[in-house]
C-alpha cells in the first residue's frame, strides 16, 4: 500500500510555528488514525466496538533533519522534568538514537522515559533510561520468553533493570500493570467493564505515571486511572477523572497469578516518533511536543 502524505493539519501547523527549529519537513506530515466500527464484539474484549489503527510508514530523515531535531530538544530542556521518547524510529535514524537522547537528558539533569519496542528499546537500555514502559509482548522481545504469570513479569522487569533501565512500568492490559524499581515490585489493577478502544491507552498510562509526584504507589495508581479512562473512549481525547473505576495497588503481589490478557495481539509501536517534554510546577503539569513525526 503506497504511502500518501497530507498537508499539515491546523494543529500541526501551529506546533510547527511554535517550534520552528524542529520543522523537519515543512508542508508535510504523516497520518495515523483509529477506525471504530459498531459491530460484533471481538473475542478478546466483549464490547460492542471493533477498533483498528491504520499506520502509514513515516518519512526517511536526513542527517541535517536529525541534527535539527536534536537541537530542538536540547534547546527546550531548560526547567523540564521529563523527556519522553516514544514510538518507533523513522528510516534514516539509527537504532541507538533514543539512547543518545537519554544521554542528552542526563547531561541537562532531565529524567528520560522511553516507550518503544524492538531494537530501539534494546539499544536505549545501554544509556540507562529512568523509566521504560514495555507491554507484555515487548518484555518478551527483550528477554526472549513470554511471561505467563505476574511473577514472571516481575522477573522479566528485573532483567530489564539489570540491563540498564532504572524503573520498569509494564502495562499488562486487562491484567493491570507492574512497577519494578530499586524499592521492589508493585502490582496495580483497575478493572474496566466496558472497553471501547485500546488505542493510546499505553500513552495515557505513561503520562499518568509521569504526572504524579506523590510516591511510587500513587504514581502507579494514577497511571492505571488514566489508562482506564483512555480505554473507555473511542478517541484519544478524554479526562482522566472519567474512568470511574476502583484502582488497587499492592506490594503483596500474587506471583502465581496467571496473565489473562497475554494472548491479545501485540500493537507494536510502529511508524511514529514522538518526543515530549513535561514541566511540573505545584499542581500544574504541562506537556510540550518538541518534535513529532506521526504516521
Amino acid at each position: 500500500m503506497a504511502c500518501r502524505h497530507a498537508p499539515l493539519s491546523p494543529l500541526a501547523d501551529q506546533l510547527a510555528r511554535s517550534y520552528n527549529r524542529c520543522s523537519l519537513r515543512p508542508g508535510w506530515t504523516q497520518s495515523s488514525f483509529p477506525s471504530v466500527e459498531t459491530s460484533a464484539a471481538t473475542s478478546a474484549y466483549p464490547t460492542r466496538w471493533n477498533c483498528y489503527q491504520i499506520n502509514e510508514p513515516g518519512p526517511s530523515l536526513s542527517a541535517a533533519e536529525r541534527d535539527r531535531l536534536i537541537s530542538a530538544v536540547a534547546s527546550n530542556l531548560g526547567a523540564t522534568n521529563w523527556l519522553v521518547c516514544a514510538g518507533s524510529l523513522p528510516t534514516g535514524v539509527r537504532d541507538d538514537w533514543y539512547g543518545e537522547l537519554v544521554e542528552l537528558g542526563r547531561r541537562h539533569g532531565v529524567q528520560v522515559a522511553v516507550d518503544t519496542s524492538g531494537e530501539p528499546m534494546t539499544q536505549s537500555l545501554h544509556a540507562r533510561p529512568d523509566v521504560v514502559k514495555p507491554n507484555v509482548h515487548e518484555l518478551a522481545e527483550l528477554t526472549g520468553a513470554m511471561p505467563s504469570t505476574l511473577g514472571e513479569v516481575i522477573e522479566a522487569a528485573n532483567e530489564v533493570r539489570h540491563r540498564g533501565a532504572r524503573t520498569v512500568l509494564a502495562s499488562l492490559g486487562a491484567d493491570g500493570a507492574v512497577l519494578v524499581d530499586a524499592d521492589g515490585a508493585l502490582w496495580g489493577h483497575a478493572p474496566v467493564t466496558g472497553v471501547v478502544s485500546t488505542v493510546g491507552a499505553g500513552d495515557a498510562m505513561l503520562a499518568g505515571y509521569l504526572s504524579c509526584r506523590h510516591g511510587r504507589a500513587q504514581a502507579l495508581a494514577t497511571a492505571l486511572q488514566w489508562g482506564a479512562a483512555a480505554v473507555q473512549h473511542e478517541g484519544t481525547l478524554f479526562s482522566p477523572s472519567d474512568s470511574g473505576v476502583e484502582v488497587t495497588v499492592t506490594e503483596s503481589v500474587d506471583t502465581s497469578r496467571p496473565l489473562q490478557d497475554r494472548d491479545r495481539p501485540s500493537t507494536q509501536k510502529r511508524c511514529r516518533l514522538s518526543i515530549g517534554l513535561t514541566r511540573m510546577t505545584g499542581n500544574q503539569h504541562t506537556l510540550r511536543s518538541t518534535g513529532r513525526i506521526r504516521s
